[in-house]
């Protein structure tokens, strides 16, 4: 029981993602390519003088930046939570909460057979965790 807790404390969770970076990466490259879209279009209508709509979409590409920018705000965070170690880190903490939502289910022998299953793989994500963290050092 001792040695189960050990493996169900191991590790810890990151606040963010690299699946969230990863969809945030997205969401940057499209509203730089909106920018460009954009900056298409003010040089056209700026062109065709129509001054109002030149306002109108420099605004636009103001906040699209300002969207940018916070968006860049989580790159540190983002370089950090797609590290190997703590893909890995998450990954256990997801079979540890599978593990905990299956013993308090009712203990049949398919359920039991299950939780031996998932604590195997737990015990073979922490070893590879700490390997991981071995080659970090």
């Amino acid at each position: 029981m001792l040695g189960a807790m050990m493996v169900l404390l191991e590790g810890r969770v990151n606040a963010i993602t690299c699946d969230e970076c990863r969809e945030t990466e997205k969401n940057k490259v499209r509203i730089q390519q909106e920018i460009t879209a954009k900056d298409q279009d003010l040089k056209t209508a700026f062109e065709k003088k129509e001054f109002q709509k030149v306002r109108d979409i420099r605004n636009r590409v103001t906040e699209m930046r300002k969207q940018l920018n916070e968006l860049r705000a989580n790159d540190d965070k983002c370089k950090d939570a797609c590290r190997p170690d703590v893909v890995k880190t998450a990954e256990c903490a997801k079979i540890r909460e599978e593990i905990l939502k299956t013993e308090d289910e009712s203990q049949s022998r398919e359920q039991i057979e299950k939780v031996d299953a998932l604590y195997r793989d737990l015990l073979r994500c922490n070893n590879e965790l700490k390997l991981l963290k071995k080659s970090d050092k």
